[in-house]
């Protein structure tokens, strides 16, 4: 496995070309804000460094964020290009997890900070969840830890105004070498890069992402009972052709193996999951949302419900199956965290069709 990676999320680019075991070049560019002007130049000289053509690479990396919106676009919009010109194929992956995973390499858990907006930080801890701090907020929750990412040179200058010591680690970031050579190592792990439905994170939401969000948050996740089958029959029968019937999530309802979630708004059930629970991973056997409820964020709230859940059984895997001609389900699967890990012959028979069975991780 041999890529080229960019990162222009943040005021320093960072573009690199490695393989699974070595970073082969690297350039770290200064913290300015002339990443269009650098970009293309900054490639030629790192694949010259490593000595590779680009007919040699077998993918093309870029980070999705959070982050400036500016340099997220000119990222994107280049590696696409050269993806274009060159032939191949682009994977992505968010900055806090690949942050994360270059820090526990080294044995090492920092909280990892990323310069949102005025004296607000993008905050993880585990690089998978986010949350937006400010400086104070931030050191209400975060006493005496160690910190890292590329928020930390800004973050570092704020507290010296309010005469706090930050504890950062060293390195405080990846370089562009290294943040190749985690992309080529854990290669499986990151999402495929479709130029229809590109998924990245900017500084600030989109008005339709907010609206999205505050239709979601409506929704309330409870556990499914007799009284919503007629509406979960309806979505049912309208959203599959091999539609389970009353019985089958009767059966759901009742088995204490089995988790079963219906999501409810403006006083209707607007959509359901059933999952059912085994000794190491949890198996989503059926989800659907409502035709008029769809792009409204209500699958995620379902997800993050059952992953709270069964969290609290010490569970930290989910599976599923999903047809592979269901292009727009796998997207929104892959988009929440999950990975093809097979494709299983023959699965669906009405309409025949194969499947691919997806994994996430969902705790540590």
């Amino acid at each position: 496995m041999l890529l080229l990676a960019v990162d222009s999320s943040s005021d320093r680019l960072k573009i690199g070309v490695a393989d699974e075991q070595h970073a082969l070049a690297s350039y770290d560019g200064a913290a300015d804000r002339t990443h269009s002007d650098k970009m293309i130049s900054a490639i030629e000289v790192v694949l010259k460094e490593a000595g590779i053509m680009p007919s040699q690479l077998d993918y093309l990396a870029v980070t999705g964020g959070p982050g400036s919106f500016t340099g997220l676009r000119v990222g994107m919009a280049t590696v696409l290009g050269l993806a274009q010109a060159w032939q191949k194929q682009i994977i992505t992956g968010a900055n806090p997890m690949l942050e994360r995973m270059f820090f526990v390499e080294q044995g090492q858990k920092p909280v990892i900070v990323i310069h949102c907006r005025a004296d607000q930080f993008y905050v993880s801890e585990n690089g998978r969840d986010i949350a937006i701090h400010d400086i104070k907020e931030l050191f209400a929750g975060y006493t005496d830890s160690l910190f890292a990412g590329p928020g930390v040179e800004r973050l570092s200058k704020a507290v010296t105004g309010i005469g706090r010591e930050l504890a950062v680690a060293s390195p405080s970031s990846y370089n562009g070498g290294e943040l190749a050579r985690i992309f080529a190592r854990d290669f499986q792990l990151w999402n495929r890069l479709d130029p229809a439905d590109l998924d990245v994170n900017y500084l600030l939401k989109s008005q339709p992402e907010q609206r999205r969000d505050a239709a979601a948050a409506d929704g309330q996740v409870v556990e499914m009972t007799y009284a919503d089958l007629d509406e979960v029959l309806a979505i049912e029968w309208e959203a599959f052709s091999d539609a389970w019937d009353r019985d089958s999530f009767r059966s759901d309802i009742d088995s204490p193996h089995v988790m079963a979630l219906a999501i409810h708004k403006l006083g209707h059930c607007a959509g359901y999951l059933c999952c059912i629970a085994l000794d190491d991973y949890g198996y989503i056997a059926n989800i659907a949302v409502d035709r008029q409820y769809r792009s409204q964020g209500l699958g995620r709230v379902l997800l993050d419900d059952l992953r709270r859940r069964l969290l609290t059984k010490g569970i930290d895997q989910i599976v599923l199956d999903v047809r592979t001609a269901n292009k727009k389900a796998i997207r929104f699967y892959e988009k929440y965290g999950f990975a093809v890990i097979t494709r299983r012959k023959g699965f669906y028979v009405n309409p025949p069709d194969d499947s691919f069975t997806m994994q996430m991780t969902i705790g540590e």
